[in-house]
């Protein structure tokens, strides 16, 4: 098993990391060529390009590619929660990395955990799940209301969402109140007691709280109602200087 030299601190951190968590699968590859196949690796971003994810796998390998995401969609996607349940410390850096992690297919369930230590060792960050009481918005459902633009499908299928507009052909409602956070600009919390899959179909004027409540009211029997609640939260907060400014790991 080889080290490549990584950026001071952060890469040593990103290096234990590995050899504690993979050293079992190493163990067991059958030949050295599928024990050089895990990598992770992290650099400054390009000032413009493509921003976005990229997840490529075929019958050996998985990659992950993350390009010029900002710190808060990088932990959105490394833990699996929405960004409006993330709270970032003024204390990290803003500068945004390219992070690419490289495993056999047999390891795909190690990639997000790779992940998630090397954006808390680039940006030198405390990451913790707590919960916390904050202002959000429910959805809730009106049981006397019409709902035309809302029926009862029998499947998850395929769901389009444009400007001012959502069509899907079966989404749950807790999918769908995620959907919406953006518009808001808060937590969205699902309480319709609505559990099934339903095909959508709703318009409204985009960017536009009141129009979006008022369509949600009239088309699909939802009311939006302001209130606090006791909720998931991701924390960042700095845990130490961060020097690195690129690093390429590999075992």
């Amino acid at each position: 098993m080889t080290i490549k030299p990584g950026a001071g601190e952060n890469a040593k951190i990103v290096k234990e990391f590995l050899k504690t968590q993979l050293m079992a699968g190493l163990e067991e590859a059958e030949d050295k060529k599928m024990r050089d196949v895990f990598s992770v690796r992290v650099t400054s971003s390009a000032d413009s390009g493509k921003i976005g994810i990229e997840d490529v796998s075929n019958s050996k390998t998985a990659t992950l590619k993350y390009t010029r995401l900002d710190l808060r969609s990088m932990l959105s996607s490394a833990y699996d929660i929405s960004e409006w349940n993330i709270e970032i410390s003024t204390a990290l850096p803003a500068q945004r990395f390219d992070f690419l992690v490289h495993v056999p297919k047999t390891s795909e369930d190690i990639m997000k955990p790779l992940l998630r230590q090397a954006v808390k060792s680039v940006y030198g960050a405390e990451v913790r799940r707590l919960k916390k009481e904050k202002q959000v918005m429910l959805l809730r459902c009106d049981k006397s209301a019409v709902r035309p633009g809302l029926s009862q499908a029998a499947s998850i299928g395929s769901c389009s969402y444009g400007l001012g507009q959502i069509r899907s052909t079966g989404v749950k409602m807790c999918a769908l109140a995620r959907s919406f956070e953006g518009e808001f600009g808060m937590p969205v919390v699902d309480e319709t007691g609505l559990s099934g899959i339903y095909n959508i179909t709703l318009e409204w004027a985009s960017r536009n709280r009141e129009s979006l409540a008022a369509a949600l009211k009239d088309q699909l029997g939802i009311l939006v109602v302001t209130a606090s609640r006791v909720i998931d939260v991701l924390e960042a907060v700095a845990a130490g200087p961060s020097s690195a400014v690129g690093m390429d790991i590999a075992l």
